[in-house]
């Protein structure tokens, strides 16, 4: 008898245990509103210090300065993930674009003697001419709003030949000048 008692409780064990566990059926399903693309667009929920730093977008073929949160101590490649994270919806509403592609991986930078080195995947070196120039002022104007990044140089296992905007390549770093004919207006 006590042997049959056992195995009853051993069978009854699972299903007490399990009878809490159920969740109920949603009347209506839910959006899941976190965009991880615009994560850094809006001021970081985090304890670390944040400020407002000028990233540029595209607008009417023409770089345009928005600003963005970044993480203060996050340095370049926080700036990188701002301007990758594109326009928020307000921003695409009133004509705002990005020329970089969508990236699956984070852009990272070094610095030296005023030229920021970054390292991009091969996706941006692969966009047509005219887009590429776009990219990349996006990025030179970006990263050359921090203190002592004057020139930008981008990286991809090798130097990348860059378009500038009067149609040449260069391997040198460019800087601002490099991209005069679509400077912000």
């Amino acid at each position: 008898m006590i042997r049959v008692l056992r195995g009853i409780a051993l069978l009854l064990v699972p299903l007490v245990c399990t009878t809490g566990c159920t969740l109920d059926a949603q009347q209506e399903p839910e959006p899941i509103t976190s965009d991880p693309q615009r994560a850094d667009q809006q001021q970081p929920d985090s304890e670390q210090a944040t400020t407002q730093q000028v990233v540029y977008l595209v607008r009417d073929g023409h770089l345009a300065p928005v600003d963005r949160w970044v993480v203060a101590a996050g340095g370049v490649d926080a700036v990188l993930r701002a301007v990758v994270g594109g326009p928020t919806a307000a921003e695409q509403a009133a004509g705002y674009q990005s020329a970089l592609p969508v990236m699956r991986t984070a852009l990272h930078a070094r610095i030296i003697d005023g030229v920021a080195t970054i390292s991009v995947p091969a996706g941006l070196v692969a966009l047509g001419a005219s887009r590429q120039v776009m990219a990349v002022g996006q990025l030179v104007y970006s990263v050359t709003e921090i203190d002592g990044v004057d020139q930008v140089q981008l990286d991809n296992g090798g130097t990348v030949e860059l378009p500038v905007s009067d149609g040449a390549l260069t391997s040198a770093p460019v800087d601002r000048s490099d991209y005069a004919a679509i400077a912000p207006r």
